[in-house]
């Protein structure tokens, strides 16, 4: 069944629950400020629809670069920032959603937690159906099936029009290709010198596109990543902390144990002995 047989779904099944669990919880349009972060955790779906601009979404390992006419979704309960270009920052409009019917739809569109970004073309409309759900939730409690009728046009639209999300500059496709160096060899010790070598840029341009991209340095996210393994390693595994240092990229244990403090506030020996 496509997105438009699921009229005819809502319609037989709004007296029954069970059957279509749908809410939408707000909606919203902002132009974000340069280097604009937002991070958290939330118990429901929220997707963004980018109109103009650039930004980056981080999520579980990956650093996405998104752009103008891509839409990104965040899952209950799946950590994630996302931030604002330096030079272009991004224009979006957003919904909050859950329930169980909604976790169908999204299957229409493309969006799975292995691909949180899709293409979508015809932006004018989509903004104007969201507009128009700002304005209903605004002007009432009420007015549910209004708000769904909308919204069931959104998901219609992102269904016919869902593409892979692809890369639109160089300095996407430089950073893409920094991030997918420092995943793939984070636990051999490679420096920010190997990933610029990689990539084939200055170590200097190398910084600008992270810190432009992400906010952070090339030395920060490898850190970052070392890390935050090293964080799964010790809670989910029975390697000591010599081994888990060594898996991650540290030749020195005590480094190793010095920057993890750092990061999450103690030691990994106590990082490790809380999680038990």
């Amino acid at each position: 069944m496509n997105i438009s047989g699921c009229f005819s779904t809502v319609e037989d099944s709004l007296g029954t629950k069970n059957q279509f669990d749908m809410s939408l919880y707000y909606a919203g349009q902002s132009r974000c400020l340069p280097l604009h972060e937002n991070v958290g955790i939330r118990d429901h779906y929220l997707i963004h629809f980018v109109l103009d601009g650039e930004g980056v979404l981080h999520v579980g390992n990956e650093a996405v670069p998104i752009g103008k006419n891509q839409a990104f979704i965040i899952y209950p309960d799946e950590y994630a920032k996302y931030c604002a270009d330096a030079d272009n920052p991004w224009e979006y409009c957003w919904l909050g959603l859950g329930g169980a019917y909604i976790s169908f739809l999204l299957d229409k569109t493309g969006f799975s937690k292995k691909n949180h970004v899709i293409q979508f073309e015809d932006s004018k409309k989509l903004e104007f159906l969201i507009n128009t759900i700002i304005l209903l939730n605004k002007a009432s409690d009420d007015l549910y099936f209004s708000k769904i009728s909308y919204l069931m046009q959104v998901f219609e639209l992102l269904e016919g029009n869902s593409k892979p999300q692809d890369s639109r500059s160089i300095k996407y496709v430089h950073f893409n290709n920094a991030v997918e160096f420092v995943q793939k060899n984070y636990s051999i010790q490679i420096s920010v010198n190997d990933i610029a070598k990689y990539v084939g840029v200055e170590r200097k341009y190398l910084s600008y596109i992270f810190k432009t991209m992400s906010n952070t340095s090339p030395k920060q996210y490898l850190t970052t990543t070392r890390l935050n393994r090293a964080a799964i390693m010790l809670t989910e595994s029975n390697l000591s902390i010599q081994e888990v240092a060594y898996s991650v990229g540290y030749s020195d244990p005590l480094l190793f144990s010095k920057s993890f403090k750092n990061a999450y506030g103690v030691c990994p020996r106590d990082f490790k002995n809380r999680a038990k």
